[in-house]
């Protein structure tokens, strides 16, 4: 499709695209400017490759690529469980994020009582410090056991219903606080979240 100055190109019922000839809404020239049948811009390109507006929905995630590479919707941390393992930071978070599940998997069950949180710190609280207003634990029911699990077996386990415990601000930390008998313990917890 070639379009020449003040050409408007019709695609289909609804949508419109000028030529960068015709002014957008703020009343300034774009290169690339598409509106619906009514008028009302949808998006822009500015001439610097910078769309407005700057945040596009699209309906189907993994269609969105870079250079053919698909731009992941979720992101993980994975950490390794052993029986010499303290309670301890695991990670600084740099923007907001959103907790979407934590699965845990052994190799070698823990001994008796052996069980895990993880849980966001808002505040200067060690890893293992009690629950409270800047400790927020992630798991539905605190103190996840590691005794009984089913061994290779990955365990989805569920997650606070208060969606302000999974959701972390920048500077906020993730902690694993390990309790219980570790003895001979070995596995690893997987933390999936979402930019927010």
């Amino acid at each position: 499709m070639s379009l020449f100055a003040g050409e408007r190109e019709t695609l289909g019922p609804t949508i419109i695209v000028d030529d960068g000839t015709q002014k957008n809404a703020a009343g300034t020239q774009a290169p690339l400017l598409v509106k619906s049948a009514t008028g009302t811009e949808i998006f822009s390109l500015t001439n610097t490759g910078v769309f407005s507006p700057t945040t596009i929905a699209v309906t189907n995630a993994d269609g969105l690529t870079v250079n053919g590479v698909i731009v992941p919707q979720e992101e993980y941390i994975s950490w390794p469980l052993s029986a010499t393992m303290p309670d301890a930071d695991i990670a600084v978070i740099n923007r907001a994020i959103k907790i979407t599940r934590v699965d845990l998997t052994i190799s070698v069950q823990g001994g008796t009582g052996a069980a895990i949180d993880v849980r966001k710190i808002t505040d200067t609280s060690a890893p293992g410090a009690a629950a409270s207003s800047t400790v927020k634990e992630f798991f539905a029911t605190p103190g996840q056991d590691l005794h009984s699990l089913t061994i290779n077996t990955v365990t989805n386990v569920p997650l606070s219903a208060t969606a302000a415990d999974i959701t972390l601000a920048a500077g906020n930390r993730i902690a694993i606080n390990m309790s219980g008998t570790l003895t001979g313990l070995v596995g690893q917890v997987t933390i999936t979240f979402v930019r927010v």
